[in-house]
């Protein structure tokens, strides 16, 4: 993996370093967002440090949106007349929400922690 995406791993490790606080809602965000493809993160993720326990629940929890947009897409299937029906805003508002979750608890620790540092200035 290392051989064959080389800046793609260094990047990935570089961004599990920098996020190292708060790993498991970075992985999550990551299963829940397309920024790097599923495949990637599933193969580099032991490469670059991901502890086991952690990548097992960001992958179990954070697939569970592909999943159910998965089968909001079969069902979709049934009455599609074209690819426009099944790309509505209420889908795409459903991922973005799922994203901005997985984020929140990281925005409010940094949150937390700028205010605490503005206190003791």
């Amino acid at each position: 993996m290392r051989n064959l995406f080389p800046q793609k791993v260094a990047v990935f490790q570089g961004e599990i370093k920098k996020h190292h606080a708060d790993l498991l809602n970075y992985m999550l965000f990551l299963r829940v967002t397309p920024l790097f493809p599923a495949w990637f993160i599933s193969l580099a993720s032991p490469l670059v440090g991901v502890p086991f326990r952690i990548f097992l629940i960001a992958t179990a929890i954070g697939h569970q949106g592909v999943n159910f947009f998965s089968i909001k897409a079969a069902q979709a299937l049934q009455s599609m007349n074209s690819v426009e029906d099944f790309w509505s805003i209420g889908n795409i508002a459903l991922l973005m929400a799922a994203g901005v979750v997985a984020l929140v608890p990281v925005m409010y620790t940094r949150w937390q922690a700028k205010t605490k540092a503005t206190a003791e200035s």
